[in-house]
């Protein structure tokens, strides 16, 4: 009897750390320097948004990822095939604050517009037919395993959809943490501009 429960609570236990992530190991993408995990989790865009924000890798923190290339949306496509994956997973990006208007929200692109409506302003993999915005409820990306197409594709989901979602961990851009660096100089200089004028005085 006890050989048999210690059975099934390993069994239990190998099901949930499976459910955790798909793959062993955050995936390095040269194209960008970012992580990428794919987290099997059916849950909706805000939790999966607040979980990934709560993540981090190799010092760097979590979000939902952004595509924002051919060659990034290929790197997605072949690493974590969303046909492996029942449903896709959710990306970072909706039309909320305006209908229509879709941008990155999370990560180093936040605030990025990258289509109106079906009209591409940015980089985008849109089914055919996508966004449709379905009864006016449909408005966070994902990656949908089967569009309407029956391949992989962008589509829009409602609020209360529940998807996996892939994490990005991404490194600050390099024009950011050169400005950093300058504004970090420049005060340095200032303070002892100002201590030099103490001393003159």
């Amino acid at each position: 009897m006890l050989k048999k429960a210690l059975v099934v609570l390993v069994m239990s236990t190998v099901i949930v750390a499976s459910q955790l992530a798909i793959q062993a190991a955050p995936v390095y993408y040269s194209g960008n320097g970012s992580y990428y995990e794919l987290l099997d989790s059916q849950t909706t865009w805000w939790d999966a948004n607040t979980a990934a924000s709560g993540l981090s890798y190799a010092g760097r923190p979590g979000h939902l990822a952004t595509i924002t290339s051919a060659d990034e949306n290929q790197f997605i496509l072949d690493t974590f095939s969303p046909h492996q994956v029942p449903y896709g997973f959710w990306l970072g990006a909706n039309d909320v604050a305006v209908e229509g208007e879709w941008r990155w929200v999370t990560g180093p692109e936040a605030g990025t517009l990258f289509s109106l409506g079906r009209t591409s302003v940015g980089y985008t993999f849109w089914g055919s037919n996508e966004p449709t915005n379905w009864n006016g409820i449909e408005h966070f990306l994902v990656f949908d395993a089967e569009g309407g197409s029956g391949l992989p594709e962008w589509d829009d989901k409602p609020f209360d959809y529940t998807q996996n979602y892939l994490v990005e961990y991404s490194v600050p851009e390099p024009a950011t943490m050169g400005l950093l660096v300058i504004g970090g100089l420049a005060l340095l200089r200032r303070k002892s501009k100002k201590s030099a004028g103490a001393i003159n005085d």
